[in-house]
């Protein structure tokens, strides 16, 4: 590398044909290629693009390129490139406006600065020009020391750097590990995404000495367009700050006015920073670089991210302004790819599209027409060289030929749909990890066989499955997260990415104060008369006699494992504290045993015993677990009842797992051994009150606004209500499917519209409401699970307590008709719309600070949908088996629920099993019956009319755009039809 010569090395492998005419036609000295330069070693490669120099009218001499100085340019390379090259062209002034003389940080000889990013990266205009234009130092190390916490720190101190830039993924990693790892540098400059607060403020309060930047800026305004010193602790986001030195940035509305103090815009950015443009891409380059209203001659350019003015003058940038197609959480652009393919040899026609899978994710599929001589697998091998693993289809399908228009375009429309079920062929795992995989994916999905190409969710996968393989893996010491299954659904994509544990989860015992979650929030809300009496159960059943002993060793290694089964609440002046207590407490859990072996009704007395103990719950004294054993004829049944304070859905699955685990190691005499405890509920709970005065969450309060405020069609009482508390008197009416309905349901159905089971029963049930209440827009309240990945440094994937999310749900049916088609990409586009599943709006109505929000939230809507989803019993327990024995009511009878009409769907034993419960103090049994009977139909026609739909059809929620409508995507259909 050469301070002050304007050139870099390009690689070997680049034809010199080509770097010529780069170096030509863009008029370029200084080409960085990701492609070319990761990884490979940097001697050897001046003295080829020396060699080019001389016929460019370069030497060491006359370093300036013929033109001067103004016509100097360096193309910053945006993603690998196939075909022409894709880049942005900085000019050298905008370089020089970086690092010379600017009002974030000075370079001083003194200065060493470490080089931590690839070739290819815009920010290393700022970490080689920055230094070597100074007269500093440049470090270059290879990748391992700047990925090990330990080994970055010795490596500071060793070489006496001062200066380093990290991405905030890599400086949330790396602090994770060791929060005084940056104790030798002066200066650390953070970028690339939105900053973590709380990484931040921990590296802060440990290194006061350190001053940490928030650097932002596009590729396209040459790496940094503002920075903010950060010299206090932030609760949500932390400012990007103001411009760098000659820089200009403008926050504008649609019309290109500017906004004022606190109303968000789109960010544009003005100066010397603003890029020449994208090379060959000069439609892009004038949509992008527009000239500058506010200083004629000059350009700016359109961020497309949003932000607002602070008070003090800095800038808070506050998301995307388009929401953009992604594959996996990645930017695709699906022609670099079908590039990519044509340019393999062997490849004579290809294109690609993408599709929605039965998960909801959107999976890509490559359409080729090959020589003999190739397949899909070496293309499949030859392009995962060339492009990164997100960007390699999931499906790849060989064609004699692809489908042409009658105008000799590509014919998109009449790409077949994959044959998912053929698309993959066993291939067995190559490696003990792979291997291990396989063996977690039958466990979770009840499969026999798993090859490392079968996609996860095509397999019968879902978001809590993806949770318990995630759960799974850290019995390993290994780490991964749902989100990492959802981006690489197959196990040799996933291989890759799994990683050893670099965060080493406290074990300890958690004790101290919990901060109510917004479910349980919800639930002191609740009007009944004992609280003690909510609780959820289960009834298992061993034929073999239980041993005592380690029957209470399995029970106490339970509690003392999952910190919140340990839980209490305690009632002052009418508040609530809920504590965690530690494993010193008197009582852990309780255990009642009943000897029925001589007694002919012990089924009877099983139902009675089991209601007690229900009853005898106490949230202020404890233990909120309590078990049955009971010893009868037939085997030994175990009942196991938690309060609802302490479990939900998911952490019911983690408790059966562990409790087969310990009892089986105990009856054989083993120590008792219980994968590594993930993050605590209490640590949950804590960070989400941070997370509820972020300005992500904010973001939403305009979604739910809309949803609060609109009207909705009310339900039809037939009596009135007479009494208080009558209405928690229920009863249920319910129909189930048979195997072959459901077997259809589950499988068939939803290929029509790229459809999820819940957007099939919703669709039924809100066609049913409407012909029963007249009325169109319908106001549901749903739940989901809760574990969404908000907060990405926290591992709740084996961690017991209540995360229940619910959340309101529009349904506008009014524009639908009869057209049961348009009902169902109706409901799906409105389900598939709601921000992170629904879990912000229970933060938002229980935790945000009143003073931070302005939403009014009014009454609970009087309809309920909750679908459970699987439980085919998939999961072998070993010892115990589920029973379908009586087991009490879980819920008091005195509770008031704010729902009139409860409905809920579950699939069990091969079939769907729909109930309905209500009060009959206010509807007739008749009335319940018809309701239920209408939409049992309404179900049964939309499973015809969906497996009888020929051609898959995309919804507006299949694309980014926000304002997108279904009668536009109509239009847009038709207009291609034409084509």
């Amino acid at each position: 590398l050469k301070a002050g010569g304007a050139y870099l090395p390009i690689g070997d492998d680049v034809p010199r044909e080509r770097a010529e005419w780069m170096l030509k036609d863009c008029k370029a000295d200084i080409l960085l290629q990701s492609d070319k330069l990761d990884g490979l070693p940097l001697s050897g490669k001046r003295l080829f693009i020396e060699d080019i120099q001389t016929k460019a009218g370069l030497s060491s001499e006359n370093p300036e390129p013929l033109g001067g100085p103004e016509s100097l340019a360096y193309m910053i390379y945006t993603s690998g490139s196939t075909g022409a090259p894709k880049g942005v062209m900085i000019e050298q002034r905008s370089v020089i406006r970086l690092v010379k003389n600017s009002n974030y940080i000075d370079f001083t000889p003194e200065d060493r600065l470490l080089f931590t990013s690839s070739l290819g990266f815009d920010v290393t205009t700022f970490e080689i020009f920055g230094p070597l234009l100074n007269g500093a130092s440049l470090y270059v190390s290879d990748q391992e020391t700047y990925l090990d916490s330990d080994v970055l720190e010795t490596f500071i101190q060793q070489n006496g750097i001062t200066t380093l830039w990290l991405t905030s993924s890599l400086f949330n990693h790396l602090s994770e590990q060791n929060e005084h790892v940056f104790s030798g540098l002066s200066r650390l400059i953070i970028g690339g995404e939105a900053l973590s607060p709380s990484h931040v403020n921990r590296v802060r309060n440990a290194l006061p000495h350190l001053s940490v930047w928030n650097g932002y800026g596009p590729t396209e305004n040459t790496t940094f367009s503002t920075c903010f010193l950060i010299e206090q602790s932030y609760d949500h986001s932390i400012p990007i700050g103001r411009p760098v030195g000659n820089s200009t940035a403008y926050i504008i509305n649609s019309r290109g006015t500017p906004q004022p103090i606190g109303v968000i815009g789109e960010l544009c950015t003005g100066g010397d920073g603003v890029a020449r443009g994208y090379f060959g891409r000069p439609e892009l380059t004038e949509e992008k670089f527009v000239p500058n209203p506010f200083v004629p001659g000059e350009r700016m350019y359109r961020t497309g991210d949003l932000a607002r003015w602070l008070p003090d003058g800095t800038i808070e940038y506050a998301g995307r302004m388009d929401d953009q197609v992604k594959i996996r959480g990645y930017r695709v652009e699906l022609g670099e790819i079908e590039a990519a393919l044509r340019s393999l040899d062997g490849v004579k026609e290809a294109a690609v599209s993408v599709r929605t899978g039965q998960s909801g994710n959107k999976e890509l599929i490559a359409y080729m027409s090959l020589q003999a001589d190739m397949d899909t697998e070496k293309v499949r091998s030859s392009l995962s060289k060339q492009l990164p693993n997100y960007m390699v289809p999931a499906y790849m399908m060989e064609l004699e030929k692809l489908p042409l228009t009658p105008n000799g375009k590509l014919d998109r429309k009449n790409l077949p749909e994959p044959q998912l079920a053929l698309q993959t062929a066993y291939t067995a795992p190559r490696n003990e990890l792979e291997e291990q995989l396989s063996v977690i994916w039958q466990e979770v999905l009840g499969t026999k066989q798993v090859g490392i190409e079968d996609s996860f969710f095509e397999l019968g996968g879902d978001s809590i499955k993806a949770l318990q393989v995630s759960a799974r893996l850290g019995r390993y010491g290994w780490k991964m997260t749902a989100s990492d299954l959802f981006r690489h659904p197959s196990i040799k994509e996933l291989a890759p990415l799994i990683r050893k544990a670099e965060r080493v989860i406290d074990q300890r015992p958690v004790e101290g104060d919990i901060p109510w979650t917004p479910v349980q929030h919800w639930f002191l809300s609740q009007r009944m008369e004992n609280r003690n009496h909510f609780n959820q159960s289960v009834m298992m059943f061993s034929s073999d006699a239980l041993h005592k002993q380690p029957l209470k060793e399995a029970l106490e290694h339970l509690v003392i494992h999952h910190d919140a089964l340990r839980i209490t609440v305690s009632a002052e002046n009418e508040s609530f504290r809920q504590i965690n207590h530690g494993i010193q407490k008197d009582e852990l859990y309780s255990l009642d045993i009943w000897d029925l072996s001589e007694t002919d009704t012990w089924e009877k007395e099983i139902e009675s015993e089991v209601a007690a103990l229900q009853q005898r719950m106490d949230i202020e004294k404890g233990p909120l677990l309590k078990a049955g054993w009971f010893k009868t004829r037939s085997g030994d049944y175990l009942f196991i009842t938690v309060h609802h304070l302490a479990v939900d859905g998911v952490s019911w699955r983690i408790l059966l797992e562990d409790l087969s685990a310990a009892y089986t190691q105990a009856v054989k005499g083993q120590p008792v051994q219980l994968p590594p405890k993930t993050d605590s509920f209490k640590q949950y709970a804590e960070r989400l009150s941070e997370y509820a005065k972020s300005s992500k969450l904010m973001r939403e309060e305009e979604y739910w606004r809309f949803i609060e405020e609109e009207t909705a069609a009310e339900l039809p009482y037939e009596k009135p209500q007479h009494q208080t508390g009558a209405d928690s008197i229920r009863q249920t009416v319910s129909f189930t499917l048979t195997e072959e309905e459901t077997s259809v349901l589950l499988q068939q159905v939803n290929r029509a519209y790229h459809t999820d089971t819940q957007d099939i029963l919703v669709t039924a049930a809100a066609l049913a409401l409407r012909d029963w209440t007249g009325g169109g827009r319908l106001r549901i309240a749903m739940e989901g699970h809760g574990r969404e990945h908000i907060m990405p440094e926290l591992d709740i994937s084996r961690t017991v307590g209540w995360f229940t999310s619910m959340y309101p749900v529009l349904i506008d049916l009014n524009t639908a008709g009869a057209e049961l088609g348009t009902s169902v990409k109706t409901v799906k586009d409105t389900l598939g719309r709601i921000p992170d599943k629904g879990i912000g709006y229970g933060i938002l109505k229980y935790m945000t600070p009143p003073e931070q929000k302005t939403i009014r939230f009014r009454q609970a809507p009087e309809i309920s949908f909750n679908y459970l989803g699987q439980f085919n019993d998939t999961e072998d327990q070993h010892t115990f088996s589920l029973s379908g024995l009586a087991s009490g009511h879980d819920i008091t009878p005195t509770w008031q629920r704010e729902q009139a009409v409860e409905m809920s769907a579950m699939a069990a034993q091969n079939k769907l099993h729909f109930s309905l419960s209500y009060p009959p103090s206010r509807f007739r049994k008749e009335t319940m019956e018809q309701l239920l009977q209408t939409l049992q139909q309404y179900l049964r026609d939309i499973m015809a009319h969906c497996t009888g739909k020929e051609e898959a059809e995309k919804t507006v929620s299949d694309f980014s755009s926000k304002t997108l409508t279904s009668d536009d995507l109509d239009s847009i259909a038709s207009f291609v039809e034409e084509l």
